[in-house]
């Protein structure tokens, strides 16, 4: 399930990961949200019904039905309530929620919100691939705005990165060539949405890493007090798209032919 918005200004579609309105949109089993869901009280201890959701990544009304059910098993108990629902009342586990907790601690220690089917992931990534020509002479201007380029540099350089091919950048030492690659990281690009985890037969993986991704807004940040209205689905979170850069040094006798 993929969802478009319209950015003002542009004429091509943002992609938008659509809110879940019930637990078949996740494309999730329901034990596995159940686990999460333990696994993340067992950690916070006393948690508000609405933080409980936020953490997860999902609104209230999808795991309301779940919190009733550790109820009436006995894995949680309600230390309080502020008198507005189910989704203000103080959630903690009891001894036997603390325990099955730690059993499935044992076979996955994931901590965090709900993770993004694979097939779903796969989709985003194909909604999210820069199209031709995204890239103009004005945002390559910007992005060397404080360094002195030629026209001709512009002219090699922008054709090179749009065909979204590698291309490789030569000369003597010290001629700049690595400050030049450096200073695309200034590239005014698209935002896109990163999956916190995402999920394949059963396995959870970890995909957002703060170190790579820099977060340019959460849902959970958009949210009021009390609303349950997300912009976005929050088991993703908007960054600026990833810019990773590796070195190496190539020399001639690298390219001749030698024997082994």
């Amino acid at each position: 399930m993929t969802a478009t918005a319209q950015l003002e200004g542009t004429s091509a579609p943002e992609f938008v990961p659509p809110v879940p309105h019930d637990l078949g949109d996740t494309g999730l089993p329901s034990s596995l949200i159940e686990q999460l869901l333990l696994k993340i009280l067992y950690f916070r201890g006393e948690t508000i019904g609405r933080d409980l959701a936020n953490g997860i990544g999902l609104r209230f009304s999808l795991i309301e039905s779940m919190t009733d059910f550790f109820r009436r098993q006995k894995l949680v108990e309600v230390k309080a309530s502020l008198g507005m629902g189910s989704i203000s009342s103080v959630f903690a586990l009891s001894d036997t929620g603390r325990k099955v907790a730690r059993d499935y601690l044992d076979n996955n220690q994931y901590i965090g919100p709900a993770p993004v089917p694979l097939w779903q992931y796969s989709e985003a990534v194909q909604a999210q691939k820069l199209k031709d020509g995204w890239l103009t002479k004005e945002m390559l201007q910007r992005a060397y705005r404080h360094m002195v380029v030629s026209d001709a540099v512009f002219g090699q350089l922008g054709p090179a990165l749009n065909s979204g091919k590698s291309c490789l950048i030569y000369g003597q030492p010290g001629n700049g060539k690595t400050y030049l690659v450096e200073a695309l990281v200034n590239l005014d690009s698209p935002l896109i949405y990163v999956p916190y985890a995402i999920e394949y037969q059963g396995q959870i993986i970890q995909l957002f890493d703060p170190i790579y991704h820099q977060v340019a807004e959460r849902v959970a940040e958009s949210l009021s007090a009390l609303s349950g209205d997300f912009a976005y689905d929050g088991r993703w979170v908007r960054c600026k798209r990833p810019f990773i850069m590796t070195g190496g040094e190539l020399s001639l006798e690298m390219l001749d032919l030698s024997y082994n």
